[in-house]
């Protein structure tokens, strides 16, 4: 039978239980209006994006919304979603005594100043860190999940590696990453553009729920002069804007084929499907 909105057989009605296009504003395009409340104002921050407009962060901007249900990892994990662009090659040379990871979307704070401490508190966050960029790789991207020690990071789906792995970040094009993360599993898996996941294994005990607030374009910082906003760190006295577009959120987590799929139809090879599209066929409250 065919499903549809609000029906009680629907498998996928909470999927997306947020979205947001950032075309002119924060607000969530589901139901669920979870909307966002965002530290600038300006329309000028809102520029050409994958899909119509995106938000471009500078290490100024970032956006915000109170714990809630949506955004927690909770005993059956969560799926996120995005479209990224650095508009900025860094230098190959760089100080590392700054290094500190910056918030793409996030519901933690991970510590990363130096190369032996990495230190995460809270419930999970996706990350960029520069780690010795060059002219063809310009940093990783990092999905973490906290193992309940507040001294260690849990499960990097991504490493750095050379092309083709979700955590090569290559500078001046839009590049599309998806995660969830399976409690039931004890696994994290990460895709960029159309390839197949990589995963890695969850130990310890995660935190499924707490009081962080989601941000987006932020990484809690910690005091000093750790860099954590989006775009905050700079190179030759010149700011590094990322552009991010269209952020999904989905509480309805499948199996790794399936998740695979609803990748591969987000992806729709290159050119991308907006929200409120959770890249699942055939259910017609969420496809």
């Amino acid at each position: 039978m065919p499903f549809k909105w609000n029906n009680p057989g629907c498998p996928c009605c909470d999927c997306p239980c947020a979205c947001y296009k950032f075309d002119d504003n924060a607000e969530d395009s589901s139901t669920s209006n979870l909307h966002l409340t965002s530290t600038s104002a300006s329309l000028s921050d809102y520029t050409t994006g994958k899909l119509d407009k995106a938000f471009k962060h500078t290490g100024t901007q970032y956006h915000e919304h109170d714990d809630h249900s949506c955004f927690n990892l909770g005993p059956d994990g969560i799926n996120v979603w995005f479209w990224l662009k650095s508009d900025y090659e860094a230098p190959y040379t760089w100080d590392l005594s700054l290094r500190q990871p910056e918030g793409v979307v996030t519901k933690g704070s991970w510590e990363n100043v130096g190369s032996d401490q990495r230190d995460f508190d809270g419930e999970w966050g996706i990350f960029w860190d520069e780690s010795s960029p060059n002219d063809d790789y310009n940093g990783n991207i990092f999905f973490v999940v906290g193992n309940g020690s507040g001294e260690l990071y849990d499960g990097n789906a991504v490493s750095r590696a050379p092309k083709a792995k979700p955590s090569e970040y290559a500078p001046g094009i839009w590049q599309f990453y998806f995660f969830w993360a399976s409690i039931a599993e004890g696994k994290i898996y990460g895709i960029q553009d159309g390839g197949g996941a990589v995963e890695a294994s969850l130990t310890g005990t995660q935190t499924l729920t707490s009081g962080e607030k989601l941000f987006i374009g932020n990484n809690k910082e910690t005091g000093g002069d750790e860099f954590a906003k989006l775009g905050e760190q700079e190179y030759d006295d010149v700011s590094r804007p990322w552009l991010i577009d269209n952020v999904g959120f989905c509480k309805d987590i499948g199996t790794k084929a399936e998740m695979e799929e609803r990748a591969e139809n987000l992806y729709n090879n290159g050119y991308g499907r907006a929200c409120n599209h959770a890249g699942l066929e055939g259910g017609g409250c969420c496809a």
